[in-house]
């Protein structure tokens, strides 16, 4: 049943199950805590890999145009991050144990080595804490939910606190 809207009738709108980049880009605000939030990453493919350097892995200057995105979301291990580590990191593993590929069987879609894992997600770990480095540069997280209790700042200024906190939250789950 459609109704009639009256002017100042309040109307509600729908936007989706959207990130704060979508609604920021398009609509012109975001919010804390969305529940579909997620920060993407560029992963740098063009790197030899002979030995792992995260401040190269980790693309935040958007420098290489052989770069894989990765989305993260709040409190999850992410699984594509996951696949692009064990591809990335099984030469500089299999160097650093003096083995060939041959006497280890490492697979890149699934854990077949426990020892591997465990490198993979040091690597991970190293990874989540470069980035949360980078993002605080500016400031940290304590630091921008302050500043969004001031109510003098403007729109604009609170919705780039708000989206960059969120980033925050993301990486630091």
């Amino acid at each position: 049943m459609r109704e009639t809207i009256k002017p100042g009738d309040q109307v509600y709108y729908c936007y989706g199950n959207r990130s704060n980049k979508f609604l920021l880009l398009n609509y012109g605000f975001c919010f804390p805590d969305n529940s579909y939030d997620s920060y993407e990453i560029p992963m740098r493919l063009d790197l030899p890999f002979d030995e792992i350097k995260v401040e190269e892995m980790v693309d935040m200057k958007f420098l290489s145009y052989q770069a894989q995105p990765i989305r993260f979301k709040i409190d999850q291990i992410n699984e594509v991050m996951l696949g692009y580590l064990r591809s990335c990191c099984k030469r500089s593993y299999l160097k650093m144990k003096g083995l060939n590929d041959t006497k280890k069987r490492i697979l890149l879609t699934l854990p077949t080595l426990l020892d591997y894992e465990q490198y993979i997600f040091a690597t991970y770990m190293q990874v989540i804490l470069y980035i949360q480095d980078q993002l605080i540069r500016l400031s940290t997280l304590e630091q921008d939910l302050e500043s969004l209790k001031d109510e003098t700042i403007s729109f604009e200024r609170r919705m780039v606190i708000v989206y960059r906190s969120e980033k925050k939250k993301i990486i630091r789950s």
